[in-house]
């Protein structure tokens, strides 16, 4: 398969890596290369994520009232279902969101202005940016979590009907979980900076129909009396139909992307709270800290002792918490004071702007 190009660096990237993985397939493919690829594709998803989810669903089942450790395995499992859900995505829209990019693409190499270059050079500079950071991120919490997996243990809790403490299955299955670990981060990556991208290049389509109603009449001669003449006039009328058109494909292009992501990112946003949620749940055994020291044989200490073990009590009694930055705690309180501030700051800058 050849390499897909695209104006828009980190599209182009995103793009061959999901090729990867099956995902975008050429069109120059005969129908048993296609039915080859698709196969692969298949294979890949439930050789890794798929059992992945499977073997997580049944330790939980298996494990039911188990908080702790159903917590545990849910993050995981959540985020395999996250990946899951932009996948089926990518399958099922592949043409929608390909025509979209196609669109795209041809619009910003039509671009003959300097000053629509160089907005074209500074979003594909940000989205590469952003791009060159967000790997080494991403990678890098992969392989902290690989290092950081005790010995003896696996790199994520899962269901086997095997003993995975003793050769050779331990090594095969340590094995498995750490390439599908990094295979599954991958393509996350991948697709998350391809939506992004994405909505990058529609942003820049946006400020290049700007450009274009800013620059409407700077090639048009001027007069004392400021106003256009019956052949001006005309030309001016023709260049705003153009943008109007262009500014209609511009939002066309972003009801596709909302109907291809919308479902996806909304899964995405759930399970990420439930992530949030759980993770902060997990600390709420802390206030338990005060039912254990009370359960202690306490009544044969010295007195010096009890006044320790109450003031344990009393401070085991204030639950700890998770803080953004150390400047707000995540509860929903703070959750909803963020969302009204937001939206009370958003009608403070559209009253301005009008």
């Amino acid at each position: 398969m050849k390499v897909l190009d695209n104006v828009n660096h980190a599209v182009k990237v995103t793009m061959n890596c999901c090729r990867l993985y099956g995902l975008f397939v050429s069109d120059d493919l005969t129908k048993r290369q296609l039915i080859i690829m698709r196969a692969f594709s298949l294979m890949l998803y439930l050789f890794f994520v798929g059992f992945f989810i499977t073997t997580q669903s049944a330790l939980i089942i298996t494990m039911w009232g188990d908080l702790n450790l159903m917590t545990n395995v849910g993050l995981v499992l959540g985020t395999h279902l996250t990946l899951s859900a932009k996948v089926f995505t990518l399958h099922y829209k592949e043409k929608e969101i390909t025509n979209v990019i196609y669109k795209n693409e041809v619009r910003l190499r039509a671009e003959t202005r300097e000053q629509g270059k160089y907005i074209i050079s500074e979003m594909n500079r940000e989205t590469t940016l952003f791009m060159r950071l967000f790997i080494p991120f991403g990678m890098g919490t992969v392989t902290a979590w690989l290092l950081c997996t005790p010995k003896g243990e696996l790199y994520t809790p899962a269901w086997y009907p095997c003993n995975t403490t003793k050769s050779p299955a331990h090594e095969i299955i340590l094995a498995h979980q750490g390439i599908a670990v990094i295979l599954t981060a991958t393509l996350e990556i991948a697709i998350v900076l391809l939506m992004t991208s994405i909505v990058a290049v529609c942003r820049c389509r946006l400020k290049l129909v700007g450009l274009s109603f800013e620059t409407i009449c700077d090639d048009l001669p001027s007069n004392i009396m400021n106003k256009l003449t019956a052949d001006e006039q005309v030309i001016v009328a023709k260049r705003v139909r153009e943008n109007v058109i262009e500014h209609q494909a511009v939002l066309e292009c972003i009801n596709d992307i909302q109907d291809c992501f919308s479902s996806a990112m909304l899964v995405h946003i759930a399970i990420s709270t439930m992530i949030i949620c759980a993770t902060a749940y997990q600390l709420a055994v802390s206030m338990e800290v005060a039912t254990a020291v009370y359960s202690c044989p306490w009544y044969t200490f010295p007195t010096s002792l009890k006044r320790s073990l109450l003031v344990i009590m009393i401070r085991a009694q204030q639950p700890a918490l998770l803080t953004a930055g150390g400047f707000a705690p995540l509860l929903l309180d703070t959750f909803v004071s963020i969302m009204k501030a937001s939206y009370s700051f958003f009608t403070v800058l559209q009253n301005a702007s009008e």
